[in-house]
């Protein structure tokens, strides 16, 4: 969900990230959803539970489909999700017997689920690629700098004297332990979701787990049971990100206490100005991973809340994830982004200089 004032536009970059407001965007989201909708109606074919007539209509349907965003903001407002009025203009143009070539024996939950999965495949792998960013920026000041000494400090005071290298080894720890299980949260939320109606995947009749299975092919997904109430792989998941933006954090902490002018223990090129003070020099990438983490774990306490899942399917614990999880996933991008700026921004560390 955009933050209303950070995202208006004068902020800039501060807090927000283009690359995943696009991945959840509309157009992206209906991409995933035509996505399980085509494979669902190859899956009725395959399985005989569609004649061929049917299938191609659906097909045809799915492929010229030409989203009318108004239509299903609309249909949102009333039935809680765009799918209804989605599959209502899916088939709109097809005759009434081929109606089940579209959606037929799926339920909005599945199509919802599934969809989130698949954005946050993309989403994983843009953070692959920025933890790659960062722990390069790490070893290049390691490079640099680890013979460099550094006082160590333990309870913000003075203890003994430390490399410099030791400290982005403690730096370097704390975010290759947190990716690890990032990436075991990844794979097990890798599953489609196909459960029916009642979670009950019944349907076909017999046939039910074949078509999850051909579902998931189709989409390079896993298969696991249903999970329309069991949400602990989205709050895995959402677990993970605190702890990859607690690593930031922990660099971002240490980076901004380095900086104060009476300790000197660090140069940051190009920091941030004072409207009042202009010798200042503010660490402003670094207070941003600060702010960030304790953003992005907040908002995994009301992952949490959201995982109650009542009777066979929620509406309101259900939509709490639609507002939780992509900020998560907005504020770990941003967190990532901005460790590899203020890392690239330091010119110096430790007392060689």
């Amino acid at each position: 969900m955009v933050n209303c004032l950070v995202g208006n536009g004068i902020w800039g970059r501060l807090f927000s990230d283009d690359a995943v407001v696009s991945l959840f965007s509309a157009e992206a989201q209906l991409g995933h959803m035509l996505a399980f909708e085509t494979a669902w109606t190859e899956g009725l074919y395959v399985l005989g539970e569609i004649s061929e007539d049917a299938r191609d209509l659906a097909l045809h349907a799915l492929e010229t489909y030409e989203p009318d965003l108004h239509a299903l903001a609309v249909g949102s407002e009333m039935d809680g999700v765009p799918v209804p009025a989605f599959v209502r203009a899916l088939r709109a143009n097809l005759p009434a017997d081929a109606w089940v070539g579209i959606h037929h024996g799926s339920t909005s939950q599945d199509v919802i689920d599934t969809t989130l999965v698949l954005i946050l495949r993309e989403a994983h792998s843009l953070f692959a690629d920025r933890l790659g960013e960062v722990e390069n920026k790490l070893s290049d000041l390691w490079s640099q700098f680890g013979d460099c000494d550094l006082m160590g400090r333990t309870r913000m005071q003075a203890a003994l004297p430390i490399g410099v290298a030791a400290r982005i080894d403690a730096w370097g720890r704390g975010l290759a332990e947190a990716a690890d299980v990032l990436d075991s949260a990844w794979n097990a939320c890798a599953t489609v979701q196909v459960g029916g109606p009642v979670g009950q995947r019944d349907f076909p009749t017999g046939q039910g787990d074949g078509l999850a299975e051909f579902v998931a092919k189709v989409l390079d997904l896993g298969v696991s049971d249903v999970w329309h109430t069991q949400r602990a792989r989205l709050t895995g998941y959402g677990h993970a990100m605190t702890l990859v933006t607690s690593a930031l954090r922990k660099i971002g902490i240490d980076i901004a206490l380095m900086s104060q002018n009476e300790r000197n223990e660090i140069v940051i090129k190009l920091s941030g100005t004072s409207s009042a003070m202009p010798h200042k020099s503010n660490p402003i990438n670094a207070e941003a991973l600060i702010t960030l983490h304790h953003y992005v774990a907040a908002q995994q306490a009301m992952l949490l809340h959201s995982a109650g899942h009542e009777q066979e399917r929620s509406g309101a614990n259900w939509a709490l994830e639609w507002l939780a999880l992509p900020a998560m996933v907005e504020g770990t991008a941003v967190s990532l982004e901005k460790a590899t700026h203020l890392l690239s921004q330091i010119s110096a560390i430790g007392s060689n200089k």
